[in-house]
């Protein structure tokens, strides 16, 4: 009887913050899948000089769980920066805050 009382203590609990943290049932719901965080295997070592499939099997591991975004390749010409950033709608402008950028998905 023990265990049957702090599964309701639990329970209890798990409501009281998730009423504090104004998440719906849907939101607090484990994630499926498609969002687990574990490896088939060790993704390696990669390095700069590593060849391009290394490098994209090696962000495609760390970042499953995010199949809804996708990067954009970005070339600046004044500084010569080249890389990748997340897409968002509009592209990247300065003085933009974080809060207003929408992903593209």
């Amino acid at each position: 009887m023990a265990v049957a009382g702090e599964l309701a203590r639990l329970r209890a609990e798990n409501a009281r913050l998730l009423k504090m943290l104004e998440l719906s049932s849907r939101q607090a719901a484990a994630p499926g899948p498609a969002q687990a965080g574990f490896f088939d295997a060790p993704p390696g070592p990669v390095h700069k000089d590593s060849p391009n499939d290394a490098k994209v099997a090696f962000f495609r591991a760390l970042f499953a769980a995010r199949t809804d975004i996708y990067a954009t390749r970005i070339e600046n010409s004044r500084s010569g920066w080249k890389g990748w950033l997340p897409a968002v709608r509009g592209g990247w402008q300065r003085r933009i805050p974080h809060e207003k950028r929408t992903t593209c998905r």
